[in-house]
């Protein structure tokens, strides 16, 4: 398996990646949207196409988005600061911050569908004037990725600058469909900017801040109402790791046992890895019978088609629910999935759903559960989804470390009478006892059932009864 350090050059997308564009439009936007009193749910403006270079794109797209939303064109000021303002969109927070700890170690590339004058204006801008060691943009190339052109290029004039071949360039990105299938098609390895679990244990971009606070966590989670946890497993590694937290713990927490999409390529890159999972699974089941709550997490994310449905065979094996994953391929997800349900009579949980309703709908005919969390909350869509979700196929997670609860207009409501959480703190400036700030805990629990409570006009009580029963049927 490939570690971090066999590489030389981390090449980065921009916009997506370390660019929050998405924020960025969305607050160009506000002033003519809050002009004309009328509202837009986030996908209704940003799913717009329009085909066009994207040294043109905001100058042009502006008064064309706004007449396709049915607003009053906007004013010579308005249209001049929307065509600015891509100077103005928002790294994500700890952006910078990564860089500089990355350039340490890396020669650190970008590759971006904009042109060299956009691209300085956010470098001088939100990226607060880093210095990479090299960028390309797609008016130095003249085409746009997902070209294969724009990666070839890049390799070229990476070998040229610094020596360094394709086996030690990272390529580093938030799109499947524009970086990471064309990469592979090159030959570039590549990873999805994520965050991991070493949160809990003090570790943040890969810096020792902290001693392990798990302890603190359950502490929290059983103070805020939270009795059972079950620990998702992402790989074989992570399994074993899992197992010892779980023995230490055993009235609270209980695991998964699979190999999670993000992971899938590990499967076929050690010579009987499916079975040593089998293996470490049966003996689980022999030896510590409890601890093992389900199979998961396992599910489709655009290709691992192979990887999920040998898994599903593992799973009937081992006779264990499932914990699935699916993202942006709900009805290839169902096709593969729907000869195996009659095999496992526990059928499975839709982890962390954020889906449509009428996807929702599909997997609850199926006998699927569907579980929410803070990131099912983000949308108009993901709300209307999560009003029709039937309160005997309802699961509440946290998800945690990731997934908070993002505050909106939407959902402050539910949460008024919620309980303060504790004191919370900047991961360097970490204090045992106190939570982490942007680390989400399962002593969040409660607000995540306040909001789907509020949300299907029911009494948090009645929601929560409804979600720990039905987890407790399926995952004992």
């Amino acid at each position: 398996m490939s570690q971090l350090s066999d590489y030389r050059v981390l090449c980065f997308d921009i916009y997506g990646t370390l660019i929050d564009w998405e924020g960025g439009i969305l607050v160009a936007l506000l002033p003519t949207i809050e002009t004309c009193n009328m509202k837009f749910s986030r996908e209704e403006i940003l799913n717009q196409d329009f085909g066009l270079p994207y040294p043109k794109l905001l100058a042009t797209v502006y008064p064309t988005l706004i007449l396709r939303l049915g607003l009053a064109a906007p004013s010579p000021d308005e249209h001049i600061k929307f065509s600015e303002s891509i100077a103005h969109w928002p790294a994500f927070p700890d952006t910078v911050e990564a860089l500089k700890y990355l350039r340490n170690y890396y020669k650190l590339v970008v590759l971006s569908n904009v042109d060299r004058a956009s691209f300085a204006k956010t470098n001088a801008g939100s990226l607060q004037g880093f210095q990479f060691d090299l960028v390309i943009t797609a008016e130095d190339i003249g085409s746009y990725k997902p070209d294969l052109r724009n990666f070839v290029y890049m390799l070229d004039s990476v070998k040229s600058a610094f020596g360094i071949d394709a086996g030690q360039v990272l390529q580093t990105a938030q799109s499947q469909f524009h970086d990471h299938h064309p990469a592979r098609e090159v030959g570039l390895k590549s990873v999805a900017v994520t965050y991991t679990a070493d949160q809990f244990h003090g570790i943040y971009r890969g810096k020792k801040c902290h001693e392990s606070d798990w302890a603190e966590v359950l502490d929290r989670a059983r103070q805020y109402g939270c009795e059972k946890m079950m620990l998702r497993t992402m790989n074989l590694a992570g399994a074993y790791q899992n197992l010892e937290v779980v023995k230490r713990y055993p009235d609270m927490c209980t695991m998964t046992l699979g190999v999670h999409p993000y992971h899938a390529a590990e499967i076929y890159k050690e010579d009987g890895y499916l079975e040593r999972l089998r293996e470490f699974g049966q003996q689980v089941l022999e030896e510590h019978p409890t601890c093992l709550a389900a199979f998961g997490e396992i599910g489709l994310d655009y290709e691992y088609q192979r990887a999920f449905e040998d898994q599903l065979d593992l799973a009937v094996q081992m006779k264990l629910p499932l914990f699935l994953h699916v993202r942006s391929s709900c009805s290839e997800f169902i096709e593969i999935i729907k000869p195996y349900l009659p095999k496992l009579p526990r059928g499975g949980l839709v982890h962390s759903f954020a889906g449509s309703k009428d996807e929702m709908l599909q997997l609850v005919r199926l006998g699927l559960g569907i579980s929410v969390n803070g990131v099912c909350f983000r949308t108009d869509e993901q709300l209307e989804m999560i009003r029709h979700i039937p309160l005997d196929r309802l699961q509440l997670e946290t998800d945690a470390p990731w997934c908070e609860i993002v505050m909106s207009d939407a959902i402050s409501m539910y949460l008024d009478n919620a309980r303060p959480l504790p004191a919370s703190r900047k991961h360097g400036k970490f204090v045992f006892g106190q939570m982490v700030k942007g680390r989400n805990e399962s002593c969040t629990m409660e607000r995540v059932a306040m909001v789907v409570a509020g949300l299907k006009g029911l009494s948090v009580g009645r929601v929560a009864d409804a979600a720990w029963n039905n987890s407790v049927r399926m995952f004992g």
